[in-house]
């Protein structure tokens, strides 16, 4: 049988972050801004927002290199 996706809400998989890991520094704010930003892909069923556990799991293992704003100072940036 295939792997199931591990499909959560944000309350849910935030408790469970906590339980494997109940020194973390990761925040429900955090987690608001991963799927606001679609950094994790979410599934929109009625009211509710889904995603893949095990996607946030691989996302905070393997995060996207960020640029460094201050070797940026005095060039024109676009805005986001």
């Amino acid at each position: 049988m295939e792997h199931l996706p591990r499909m959560r809400t944000l309350n849910t998989a935030y408790e469970m972050l906590k339980q494997d890991d109940p020194n973390s520094c990761v925040s429900k704010n955090y987690l608001r801004k991963l799927l606001k930003t679609k950094a994790i892909p979410i599934h929109q069923v009625g009211s509710k927002r889904l995603f893949d556990y095990d996607a946030l799991l691989e996302y905070l293992k393997n995060p996207p290199e960020q640029t460094d704003i201050s070797r940026q100072y005095g060039t024109i940036r676009p805005i986001r």
